[in-house]
């Protein structure tokens, strides 16, 4: 197991310095606490980070099926598919977006009081913006009201916003401690 050193810089210019591990393709979370938890996720666009990244808000019946299939081309673009309706999300985690709050700025004020980070990662149906890392702020410009199939990863397993293909289909997911 190696030990190495990775510098954030964040919308302000300031870097901090975090140790992560680096076990092979798999980036876990940080080994010791920041303010940024883009670390859990950073330099890791495997298809085993993405799937690990939203295992925990998916119903407990289709967790075998993303983590045997996702990793595979032809099994991540099908289970990609699925995000148009969203039938494998735990429905208990989401929360529907009410049709006022749905801008940039409302979003994103509401996920960073929910604990975002300034950075995200971007599961999508769309092979445009599908695997990105982008700021909050430029990923919910690229996705609300615009691409539905999209998950904006904000903290990997805790906290996303995802839209599907329904009308009112604008969802943060959130899963609190203990659940």
């Amino acid at each position: 197991m190696q030990l190495g050193r990775l510098c954030l810089l964040t919308s302000f210019g300031l870097g901090r310095k975090i140790q992560v591990w680096k076990l092979g393709n798999v980036c876990p979370r940080p080994r010791i606490s920041v303010a940024f938890p883009l670390a859990a996720f950073m330099n890791c666009s495997d298809s085993n980070s993405d799937v690990e990244m939203i295992l925990p808000f998916l119903r407990e019946d289709r967790r075998p099926r993303w983590r045997e299939l996702f990793p595979k081309p032809k099994g991540r673009k099908k289970l990609l598919q699925t995000l148009w309706n969203g039938d494998d999300f735990e429905r208990s985690l989401m929360m529907r977006v009410d049709p006022s709050e749905r801008t940039v700025q409302r979003l994103s004020l509401r996920l960073r009081r929910l604990g975002a980070p300034t950075f995200s990662h971007l599961i999508s149906a769309r092979p445009d913006l599908d695997g990105r890392d982008i700021d909050l702020i430029s990923a919910l410009g690229l996705v609300v009201n615009l691409a539905p199939a999209t998950i904006i990863c904000c903290m990997p397993g805790v906290l996303a916003y995802y839209e599907n293909d329904d009308r009112n289909g604008n969802y943060i997911i959130l899963r609190r401690k203990g659940k």
